[in-house]
C-alpha cells in the first residue's frame, strides 16, 4: 500500500508541475529576439506540408499570411493584421484582424539570427496561453 502512495504522491507532484508550466517558459534564460530579428522575416509554424503559420513581418509592423504567394490566383497573401515588438523586454505582440491580440515573450537560442533559426513564443497575454516554437525565414517568403 506504502507502494501505491509515494507513487501517486509522485504522480501529483509531476502533474501539478506540468499545471504551472505557462508560468516558467523553457524558453527563459535564451537571447532576447529583438525587432530587427523580425522585420522583413517569415515566421513559419508548423511543418512542410502543414504549417499552421506562414506570417510575413513587414517593416512596416504589417502582419499578411503568406498563404501560397501573392501572384497565387486561389489562396494569395492576405493582410491579416499588425505586429509589434518591445525591444527591452521582446514582447511580442500581434493584433489579428478584427481584432484579436496576443503575446509572447520571444527567444532564440543563438546570438546570431540566420536561416532556419529557431524561435520559442511564451504565452504573456492572454495567460495561460499557449507556447508556439517555429523557425524564422530570413526573407518574406513560403516556408517551404
Amino acid at each position: 500500500m506504502k507502494i501505491w502512495a509515494l507513487l501517486a504522491a509522485v504522480a501529483a507532484v509531476g502533474l501539478s508541475g506540468g499545471a504551472f508550466a505557462q508560468t516558467s517558459c523553457p524558453g527563459d534564460g535564451f537571447n532576447t529576439t529583438p525587432f530587427t530579428a523580425f522585420a522583413g522575416k517569415t515566421v513559419c509554424v508548423g511543418a512542410p506540408g502543414n504549417w499552421e503559420a506562414q506570417e510575413m513581418h513587414g517593416v512596416n509592423f504589417v502582419l499578411k499570411d503568406y498563404k501560397k504567394g501573392a501572384d497565387d490566383l486561389v489562396d494569395p497573401t492576405t493582410i491579416i493584421g499588425t505586429w509589434n515588438v518591445d525591444t527591452s523586454s521582446g514582447v511580442v505582440t500581434y493584433v489579428y484582424s478584427p481584432g484579436s491580440t496576443y503575446s509572447y515573450k520571444a527567444y532564440v537560442n543563438s546570438t546570431t539570427i540566420t536561416d532556419n533559426t529557431g524561435i520559442i513564443f511564451c504565452p504573456v497575454s492572454p495567460n495561460p496561453g499557449t507556447q508556439t516554437t517555429g523557425t524564422l525565414r530570413m526573407t518574406p517568403r513560403s516556408c517551404d
